[in-house]
C-alpha cells in the first residue's frame, strides 16, 4: 500500500485531527490549535518510520 495513503488514513481516523495539506512526502495536520507535519521517507523498507514535526 502507498505510504502516503497509509499516513493519511491513520491521521484521518482521529476526529480531533484535521488534515490541512499534502506536499510530496508530508501530510500536514492540525490538532489542538497547532499545525504539524508527518514526513515519511521514500525508502521502501518496512523498518523506516515517519517523523512528526511542528509547522511554524
Amino acid at each position: 500500500m502507498d505510504k502516503k495513503k497509509v499516513v493519511f488514513q491513520i491521521l484521518d481516523s482521529y476526529a480531533e485531527i484535521t488534515i490541512t495539506d499534502q506536499q510530496d512526502n508530508i501530510v500536514f495536520f492540525e490538532i489542538g490549535g497547532k499545525e504539524y507535519g508527518c514526513w515519511y521517507p521514500e525508502i521502501d523498507q518496512d523498518t523506516s518510520s515517519p517523523f512528526i514535526f511542528v509547522k511554524k
